[in-house]
């Protein structure tokens, strides 16, 4: 036993005071964090695009928190649950790590998607609630995307807003959005609409499985109201059968036979025939031949095997062929179009752009191929590939595959041109776009049919083979040389003309504006993109006029749009000119000893003039996006002809 120790009444009471302070309080943090560790931690993380870094980095996390980890520890042991490349990559940015902090952040930063707030915005709403999509899952879908927007740029109400505006149609009617504040309040509201709409679905499927219970459904007919055995479809078929069974009719056969048995002509005894009666009661539907069914009729089958007959019809008159689809390219410098093909797979270059291909210099590799048609015959056929970018939006390098001894063929894309430019078609309503770019709409245009009467002129380098086939070789160059030489006269676009302008006479009438015509949201994207197309030609401005007329939009033959203004209201106060158009018989008694005739289609021909300045307020029109006015001519003004003349 050791010495005892002695101590006064006031180091006594301090010695008691610190060992109840020592018992009552808990250990340090720093005491149970030196033995926390990642060894019994199962999150890994590979780096590959399967692995979600984020849901990596809040497990360890919550680990880490759990089982009082320090940030040395966890530093020291994040390369264990590192595997593949992720693992690779530590090993080579351990060295500039120093913190555990540093460590999270780099691996967010390496392996996490960092998106654009527009892109999560285009994301968000590209999107909308559909009936096989639960709320809670499209929220959550929602929120996801919202996270990676920076804290703070959008408060919880805005992002409710946007969520809430996604949502179908059902949960909008049914929970008003000022009755909701939070996503929590949101989710509990929509799920007790969806319980209700589930509910009465399974009612009404309930009801509809006890009606069709209590009413019988024929196994032969498929009709309800009566079982198989009352069927009357099937008992007149049964008492048909039997009545050809006991009552056989008179065949060929024995026709024939009875003739020669008896050297005379056919007799009754030969064969039973059926009475006239039952006979009469049922015949072929088919020819109408009296005691037969169709099944039994000799004379349906004859005609049935007899199928090849149908070679006879011309095809060409009972189907109405559709026109195709095609883009607008541009190919080393040359302007032209080329029809989608989604059924091809290579790209083939036709017979016009091949020959624009060898003037540019383009180089071909020659193959020996096995081509294979659509009615699975094929040769092998020599031909030329050659690479290329294509321009349509994006500069795309397309392999082309030409025949070169092929003539008159057409320019196709394939499937590969349109998988790598990453093109959507629309056929039903003639539009396409780009994946990236879903909200930008292009019009599609389709080829006009031969029967419409209508060529498409896409570029005016050279003649087409079809073209001057009465010229010779050197009237050939000699008139190619031209067109070339003057391609700025041929070109879209450019100045009007300064030859000429047109003036608007009203005298002292007052200016007359007229409100614009109701028009429905489809019309409203249309008239949207040729206000867009009108403005960037420069063939209108915008304006602040007292004159206004309304916008009608005309369907063309070909499925375009054009725009028309109604000046009905203008022209009536519009002063006439009196220039005189010249007569046809004139025309045609002046070219009598003519040996050459040309004849020139103005394309846009109105738009070709200017518009006097003063007159300019007069021919304005409105729309729902604004007050416009034209500064070349339009179509349908008073006076516009003679001017045009």
């Amino acid at each position: 036993m050791g010495d005892p120790v002695v101590m006064s009444e006031e180091q006594f009471q301090r010695l008691l005071a610190t060992l109840t302070v020592r018992k009552d309080s808990p250990p340090s943090q720093t005491t149970l964090s030196q033995s926390g560790n990642f060894t019994q931690c199962s999150s890994r993380f590979k780096g590959d695009e399967h692995s979600d870094v984020n849901a990596f980095i809040d497990a360890i996390k919550i680990y880490k928190d759990c089982t009082h980890i320090s940030d040395v520890n966890a530093l020291r042991g994040l390369p264990m649950l590192l595997d593949d490349f992720a693992a690779t990559w530590f090993q080579g940015v351990k060295g500039t790590i120093q913190t555990w902090s540093e460590a999270v952040t780099l691996l967010k930063t390496t392996f996490g998607q960092q998106k654009a707030p527009y892109r999560v915005y285009r994301e968000l709403f590209a999107h909308e609630q559909d009936l096989k999509t639960s709320t809670d899952v499209f929220i959550c879908r929602a929120r996801s995307l919202l996270a990676n927007i920076p804290q703070g740029d959008l408060s919880e109400k805005v992002q409710i807003d946007m969520v809430y505006g996604l949502l179908h149609k059902r949960i909008r009617e049914k929970v008003p959005r000022d009755k909701v504040t939070t996503f929590n309040e949101l989710l509990t509201e929509s799920r007790l609409i969806e319980e209700l709409f589930d509910k009465t679905f399974d009612k009404i499927m309930d009801s509809s499985d006890k009606d069709s219970s209590k009413r019988p459904r024929c196994a032969y007919c498929k009709n309800l109201g009566h079982t198989k055995d009352q069927c009357r479809k099937l008992l007149a078929k049964d008492s048909g059968n039997v009545s050809q069974t006991s009552i056989k009719p008179v065949t060929d056969k024995t026709t024939v036979q009875s003739t020669q048995n008896t050297g005379n002509t056919m007799q009754q005894q030969s064969a039973p025939t059926p009475s006239t009666s039952l006979t009469q009661s049922f015949s072929c539907y088919g020819y109408g031949r009296q005691g037969y069914v169709r099944a039994t009729c000799p004379t349906c089958r004859t005609v049935e095997s007899n199928a090849l007959d149908f070679c006879e019809v011309m095809i060409d008159d009972l189907i109405s062929p559709r026109p195709r689809p095609y883009l607008y390219i541009s190919v080393l410098g040359s302007n032209g179009t080329a029809i989608l093909d989604t059924a091809a797979k290579q790209s083939f270059a036709g017979s016009s752009l091949y020959s624009i291909l060898k003037q540019k210099g383009q180089s071909f590799k020659q193959e020996n191929v096995f081509i294979k048609l659509a009615d699975e015959s094929g040769k092998w056929n020599n031909i030329l590939v050659t690479r290329v970018d294509v321009l349509q939006g994006h500069t795309i390098p397309t392999n082309f595959i030409i025949l070169p001894d092929a003539e008159n063929t057409s320019t196709l894309l394939g499937i590969d041109f349109i998988e790598d430019e990453k093109i959507v078609l629309d056929i039903s309503n003639k539009i396409w776009h780009f994946t990236d770019t879903a909200d930008i709409k292009n019009k599609l245009p389709f080829e006009v049919l031969p029967n419409c009467q209508k060529i498409e002129i896409s570029s005016f380098d050279n003649l087409r083979s079809d073209e001057g086939t009465m010229l010779t070789d050197e009237q050939r160059n000699r008139l190619n040389a031209l067109l070339e030489e003057n391609q700025d006269i041929f070109e879209m676009g450019g100045e009007p003309t300064p030859y000429a302008e047109h003036y608007i006479n009203t005298g002292d009438h007052p200016p007359i504006s007229t409100p614009p015509y109701r028009m429905t949201t489809a019309k409203k994207e249309v008239l949207k993109r040729e206000l867009d197309k009108l403005l960037e030609e420069g063939i209108i401005e915008e304006c602040e006029s007292p004159w206004a007329a309304p916008v009608v939009l005309v369907p063309k033959k070909d499925g375009g749009t054009r725009l028309c203004i109604d000046y009905r209201r203008l022209n009536s106060v519009t002063v006439s000119d009196s220039y005189p158009l010249p007569r046809i018989d004139d025309l045609l008694h002046a070219t009598k000893r003519t040996f050459y005739m040309t004849t020139i289609d103005f394309r846009s021909g109105y738009h070709q003039i200017k518009v006097n300045e003063q007159s300019r307020d007069k021919i304005a029109f409105v729309t729902p996006f604004g007050t416009y006015r034209y500064l070349r001519l339009p179509f349908g003004l008073k006076n516009a002809p003679g001017t045009l003349q």
